[in-house]
C-alpha cells in the first residue's frame, strides 16, 4: 500500500521586519550580450542587382529615344525623275565587236 503524498509547506517568518529572499529565487548572473554579426541575405542581393540592370535598361532606352527624336529625315529633292533619264554614252564595259 502506498503512502498517500501530504503536501509540506514553507514556514512564514516570524518577522516581517525584511524581506525573506529564499536562495532558489535569486536572479541569476546576467550573461554577455552577443554582438550581432553583419550577414547579406542573398534576395537583397538579387533585388540589388536587379534593380541595378533595370536602371540600365531604362538608360538605354531614353538614350536610343534621344537618337531617335535627333533624327531629322532630309526632303526628297524634286528634280527629273532619274529612271527617266538616259544611260552614260559609253557602254559601262569595253565590248569587242
Amino acid at each position: 500500500m502506498e503512502a498517500t503524498r501530504v503536501p509540506k509547506a514553507n514556514l512564514y517568518p516570524y518577522t516581517t521586519d525584511y524581506p525573506v529572499v529564499l536562495k532558489s529565487h535569486q536572479k541569476p548572473e546576467p550573461k554577455h550580450r552577443t554582438k550581432p554579426e553583419p550577414f547579406q541575405l542573398e534576395s537583397l542581393l538579387r533585388h540589388k542587382e536587379e534593380m541595378q540592370r533595370e536602371q540600365e535598361e531604362r538608360l538605354r532606352m531614353e538614350r536610343e529615344e534621344a537618337q531617335m527624336r535627333k533624327f531629322k529625315a532630309l526632303p526628297v529633292k524634286r528634280g527629273p525623275n532619274p529612271s527617266s533619264r538616259e544611260g552614260p554614252q559609253t557602254p559601262y564595259t569595253n565590248s569587242r565587236v
